[in-house]
């Protein structure tokens, strides 16, 4: 069940969510935590290999992650999936497209 679990969501967001969660952080510094890692890594990472064809001008396949944020607001946690898959899929970014090391 973990596996399938961890299959699912990816293991760094379920090993972060389990460190903060087990540091007794209040929720104010598990926000802070979550909002430095996401732009420190995951608004890089979007940058690098998202943004130039998933914009607000663009919007190649009717996709944008210009506007995410680092709360999980439900109205983008199936986009957030959809990133997820696309890239564990190795569908995105395109062939001939600068890739992300695994």
């Amino acid at each position: 069940m973990m596996r399938d679990f961890l299959w699912r969501y990816g293991a760094l967001p379920v090993c972060l969510l389990l460190v903060l969660c087990s540091r007794g952080l209040t929720a104010e510094e598990n926000a802070d935590a979550i909002e430095t890692a996401f732009r420190k890594q995951t608004l890089p990472f979007l940058t690098q290999y998202c943004l130039r064809c998933h914009n607000a001008e663009e919007r190649s396949s009717g996709v944008r992650v210009d506007h995410l944020k680092p709360e999980l607001e439900d109205g983008h946690l199936k986009l957030w999936e959809g990133i997820r898959k696309q890239l564990h899929g190795k569908k995105m970014p395109p062939e001939g497209e600068l890739q992300p090391t695994p």
